[in-house]
């Protein structure tokens, strides 16, 4: 969700880190106001990884001027993205709201989803661009609404 690796090159207001900054096969692209997003978002949630990239995401918090934050476990890599669902059922109370933001998104998750009692919000990230300002305002318009 922050790295947005569908683009066809790194996106302008991002910046690339390698393997000698970031492990792994690809470049990482970030954007400092992801940062910012996720900071303010910690007011309001308790943020967690869903990640199935094989690295550890917190190799990114320094990156992003955040803390390390917990991460959901998952299958080993590679696995299929249907099975995060799985996983993140496994890590979350069934009667704790959640938001989830992801840019895979699958049937699974959906199903998931709209079985649950408590809260549930599916945000779908564009894996070429990734977290916006607009998604965002989104997470903190839901979790004012669970107020009411």
């Amino acid at each position: 969700m922050l790295n947005p690796f569908g683009a066809p090159a790194c996106p302008d207001g991002f910046t690339e880190y390698r393997q000698d900054v970031v492990p792994g096969e690809e470049p990482v692209w970030i954007n400092k106001v992801h940062g910012e997003y996720l900071r303010a978002l910690a007011d309001e949630y308790e943020l967690t990884w869903v990640s199935g990239w094989a690295e550890d995401p917190n190799l990114l918090c320094p990156l992003l001027g955040i803390e390390r934050l917990e991460r959901v476990p998952m299958p080993p890599v590679p696995f299929d993205a249907e099975l995060k669902a799985q996983a993140v059922a496994a890590f979350v109370d069934d009667d704790r709201a959640v938001a989830w933001i992801d840019d895979a998104l699958g049937d699974a998750a959906r199903s998931w989803a709209a079985a649950r009692a408590a809260p549930t919000l599916l945000l779908d990230v564009d894996p070429a661009v990734g977290l916006t300002a607009v998604a965002v305002a989104s997470l903190f318009e839901w979790v004012g609404s669970l107020r009411m």
